[in-house]
């Protein structure tokens, strides 16, 4: 199976780790369950209608938090939907990243020749490891944002499906063509 020999490349596995982590805190930071800390002291708190919270939408895709973790230096305020979609989205970012970084390493996968040529192997899986970043990419846009924030607050419904769509479609274009390194 093309997973199997995709884990045991080292590199792709490691890169494709290290970027599914930081999508993932990336993710958290975008719908406000990570926060500084400023009251310097260590917290657990959950809330007293924890199992009513569990399913409260505040909007879509996004489910109210029912678990906060405060440490000295960071807050973080769990949902639990929330860290599931999360980590399937980050799933998906490591099958995408591990597989190209693979396809570059072997740049005959796709009848390419070697050189810089072997770049091009890895397009699908670049442009779809985009997908999942459209509701964050935003955040660094905030003037730009600002002025279509109504537009893309009701297009959000939208894009997080388009995303897993778009991102499982890479995965398994890219998987395909996982090779031995």
């Amino acid at each position: 199976m093309k997973i199997n020999i995709l884990l045991k490349d080292r590199k792709s596995v490691y890169w494709g780790l290290f970027g599914a982590f930081i999508y993932f805190m990336i993710y958290l930071w975008s719908i406000g369950s990570l926060r500084a800390g400023t009251d310097g002291i260590w917290r657990f708190q959950t809330a007293s209608n924890m199992t009513n919270m569990l399913f409260r939408s505040s909007a879509p895709y996004l489910w109210e938090p029912s678990v906060r973790l405060q440490t000295p230096m960071l807050s973080v305020v769990f949902a639990p939907l929330n860290l599931f979609l999360g980590l399937i989205l980050a799933g998906l970012v490591f099958l995408n990243l591990a597989a190209t970084i693979n396809l570059y390493r072997q740049p005959k996968s796709c009848r390419l020749d070697a050189g810089t040529k072997g770049i091009w192997a890895i397009l699908p899986s670049f442009l779809t490891g985009f997908a999942c970043c459209v509701p964050t990419f935003l955040i660094p846009l905030a003037s730009i944002s600002a002025s279509i924030t109504v537009y893309v607050i009701w297009l959000r419904q939208f894009l997080i499906p388009i995303s897993v769509i778009l991102l499982v479609w890479g995965s398994w274009y890219s998987l395909r063509r996982v090779q031995k390194v």
